[in-house]
């Protein structure tokens, strides 16, 4: 694996709605005092109360300064034997969002090296969240917007609750998303390209890719795309160029061979077009790398593109567009008026 070029730190802001009592348990796990609307001091954290947990007797917790907070809000606590602080958060997060509904995001991405972080701009953001989502939400419903890293456990389960891969997907698509939002989403992630995406969004994602690269793209129909799922146009020292993009997500574990090489040269070669690029999640057989330079070469302009030079396409791109971006609002049904309800946390 290529040393990585740019990694972005991200922070993610999520507007959501709760009853009030799961409403409370979210304050106190993003260290705000439930009931007197402070930050929580070094002792009282759960982690400060860890030991306790993890190696008191169950009958002796109770005269545990500090704990009785913990335990009136989340009283699964007191059967959580011999987990660890992990184990914890996880289940504690998990229990609360399992509750919540999630009804905007908006992500800031910058480059570690940049220690300025996005503190206004999220800010401005909020309050617009804030204003958004107070009146079309029900009765009896606290709202809170609040801002976290974006790649914690808590932003996972966040993520996952508001099914966003499966909302960019079915509702708005990748290719209509901000590049810059998209392209600094997949270079954050510890995940792989296969992990977040499905074959169809990695076609999206590469015609994204050459589309910031100042080419015209046009993505082919699934299935029927003639050995070819995107195909780029424009115009280089006055004349006009047409590549064919063909992408395999394939595991890693998984190479492209030499007969999708010969097929990609081939529809190349064949249609007349001036180039192509072959492009993977995984990597490319040695047979297959050794056909294309030795033959395949002579009948056309193709570039392969493995893991790693794909990852390294992304993340120059990314490095390219840091900033704050809002995934556009889901619909919302049974719209009523409850400004009182509204709460905005830190």
């Amino acid at each position: 694996m290529a040393k990585r070029s740019y990694l972005p730190y991200s922070e993610l802001l999520a507007a959501v709605a709760a009853n009030p009592a799961e409403a409370d348990r979210l304050q106190l796990l993003m260290s705000v005092h439930p009931d007197e609307r402070r930050w929580l001091s070094e002792g009282e954290e759960l982690e400060a109360h860890y030991p306790a947990l993890r190696y008191l007797r169950r009958d002796c917790l109770d005269q545990t300064a500090g704990l009785d907070l913990w335990f009136r809000y989340f009283p699964e606590l007191r059967n959580l034997e011999g987990c660890s602080i992990g184990d914890l958060h996880k289940a504690l997060w998990h229990s609360v969002l399992g509750g919540c509904r999630v009804l905007r995001l908006a992500y800031a991405f910058r480059p570690l090296s940049d220690q300025r972080p996005a503190y206004e701009e999220l800010q401005r953001l909020q309050s617009t969240f804030a204003e958004e989502i107070a009146a079309p939400n029900p009765r009896q419903t606290s709202l809170l917007t609040f801002t976290i890293p974006g790649a914690g456990l808590p932003a996972q389960i966040i993520e996952h609750k508001a099914g966003l891969l499966r909302l960019l997907k079915l509702r708005i698509g990748l290719m209509d998303l901000d590049p810059g939002f998209l392209l600094n989403y997949v270079a954050a992630r510890s995940c792989s390209v296969t992990e977040l995406f499905n074959p169809r969004q990695f076609e999206e994602l590469v015609a994204v890719l050459y589309r910031e690269e100042g080419w015209d793209v046009e993505l082919t129909r699934p299935s029927r795309d003639g050995g070819k799922d995107v195909i780029a146009r424009r115009v280089e020292r006055g004349k006009p160029v047409i590549a064919y993009l063909e992408a395999k997500r394939y595991s890693r574990g998984k190479p492209v061979g030499i007969r999708l090489i010969k097929e990609f040269v081939a529809t190349v070669a064949g249609d007349g077009a001036n180039g192509g690029f072959l492009l993977t999640t995984s990597h490319f057989s040695q047979p297959g790398q050794n056909w294309l330079a030795d033959k395949g070469i002579r009948l056309a302009h193709v570039e392969l593109l493995d893991q790693d030079k794909l990852a390294s396409k992304v993340e120059a791109l990314a490095g390219a567009r840091p900033g704050v971006f809002s995934l556009p609002q889901r619909p919302t049904r049974n719209r009523r008026s409850n400004p009182r309800a509204s709460r905005t946390s830190g």
